[in-house]
């Protein structure tokens, strides 16, 4: 708890430099740059906005670790609850390697278009 319990991204990257890893956070990233860090085997943390219906995102937001990826979405890891993407609501208990799809993913991610996902992009 040095760095807090928080998701703070000033933390996050405080608490990655601590372990030796370089990270930048980023308001500005692409569906290319997080596939690109996912095929260079580093998952990356993304912020979304996760309440309200998928044609409206909504809420404080909430973070999550992307792992992965195919041609159907992006594999996710959240300690918090399974979402529904779609409605916005919490439709199980956290489980590891849930998928959401590219569809109801990109919208919560990237709230303001292409290039606007926020995420903490490790470097090697």
């Amino acid at each position: 708890q040095e760095y807090g319990d928080t998701t703070n991204p000033a933390a996050q990257i405080d608490a990655l430099i601590s372990y030796g890893v370089r990270a930048t956070f980023r308001q500005d990233a692409t569906h290319e740059d997080l596939t690109a860090s996912i095929d260079r085997g580093i998952p990356v943390p993304c912020g979304y906005l996760h309440r309200g219906h998928v044609s409206a995102p909504a809420g404080g937001g909430h973070y999550l670790i992307v792992i992965g990826y195919n041609s159907h979405g992006v594999w996710v890891h959240d300690p918090w609850a399974d979402m529904n993407l779609v409605t916005g609501v919490e439709h199980g208990p956290a489980r590891p390697g849930v998928l959401y799809s590219w569809k109801n993913w990109l919208p919560r991610w990237q709230v303001e278009g292409e290039g606007t996902g926020w995420g903490v992009f490790a470097r090697r």
